[in-house]
């Protein structure tokens, strides 16, 4: 695999993990249910509700699936919203979720009904919230 390969797989990997680790909630009504219709916990964090849970959904909130690109040629030259699990293996779904490419993001229908990805402003309020309650800590 070439080196340019590797990077473009790590990024993709890298904003899997930070973009999915958990979508931010819209509204306050129960708990959170995907496209599949797998139930994700919460949590509070300061003033925000996250997924407790990475996403792991293969059809995205209105019922229509997400295209499988389980080889990294389809990653770098898919031109279609899709998917993978962790290292190819399915086994991995319930431990770290789907990875999904930013055209399944840029879809706006990812995350369960009444929810979306965060925004940089989401994400700065919590990382702000954590560098604050580190410093009370320390």
């Amino acid at each position: 695999m070439k080196m340019q390969d590797s990077c473009k797989i790590l990024l993709l990997l890298l904003f899997g993990i930070i973009s999915f680790l958990g979508c931010e909630k819209e509204d306050l009504k129960g708990l959170p249910v995907d496209g599949d219709g797998n139930v994700y916990d919460t949590v509070v964090i300061g003033t925000q509700t996250w997924m407790a849970e990475n996403l792991k959904t293969t059809s995205y909130n209105d019922g229509s699936l997400i295209p499988q690109l389980d080889k990294s040629e389809e990653w770098a030259n898919s031109n279609t919203a899709g998917y993978c699990w962790y290292d190819n293996n399915p086994a991995n779904k319930e431990v770290y979720g789907a990875l999904y490419n930013v055209k399944a993001a840029r879809l706006e229908k990812l995350c369960p009904k009444g929810w979306h990805l965060p925004t940089i402003d989401e994400w700065t309020t919590l990382f702000n919230y954590l560098g604050e309650m580190r410093q009370r800590i320390n």
